[in-house]
């Protein structure tokens, strides 16, 4: 079959879908996609109209009010818009992995090194987005209390 429009072969998986124009010709929309999040590890992608899509995904990547990326911290300055990198992978940030990695690090560092150094890491380590500030109050705490029983 050919396209009613230009004349030119349709190929067989669209002619089965019912179109009776190639897609040079078609008028139909184009479909977009938008992320939806759910949890960190739970997300899933919605297929909307391309004008819908376009626009969701223009203010949620938008700097400012309405968006986490570009959030105005108490000392006047914007914190973590100069780490996000659009489209970069999170799903290790905060992680299980990365919570046991940086904690045997800090314990190994205190040892080592001392308190100072051990938290000067942490601190590196939650700048970077190696780890999240839960985690990092965590092993913060803990190697804290450990470098206190120690010194007794």
């Amino acid at each position: 079959m050919n396209c009613k429009k230009c004349g030119t072969c349709l190929p067989t998986k669209r002619i089965e879908l019912g179109y009776k124009e190639c897609v040079d010709c078609s008028t139909v929309d184009t479909y977009g996609t938008i992320d939806i999040v759910y949890h960190k590890t739970g997300n899933t992608v919605q297929h909307v109209d391309k004008e819908t899509a376009d626009h969701i995904n223009k203010i949620s990547r938008r700097p400012g009010f309405g968006s986490s990326l570009g959030r105005i911290g108490k000392g006047g300055h914007k914190e973590f818009s100069s780490k996000i990198n659009i489209g970069a992978s999170t799903v290790f940030i905060g992680s299980e992995a990365m919570f046991e990695k940086v904690g045997k690090e800090a314990m190994f560092r205190l040892d080592l090194l001392g308190l100072d150094k051990a938290i000067s890491y942490l601190d590196r380590c939650l700048e970077n987005i190696t780890i999240n500030h839960q985690q990092y109050n965590k092993i913060k705490q803990a190697i804290t209390a450990y470098e206190n029983t120690i010194s007794r």
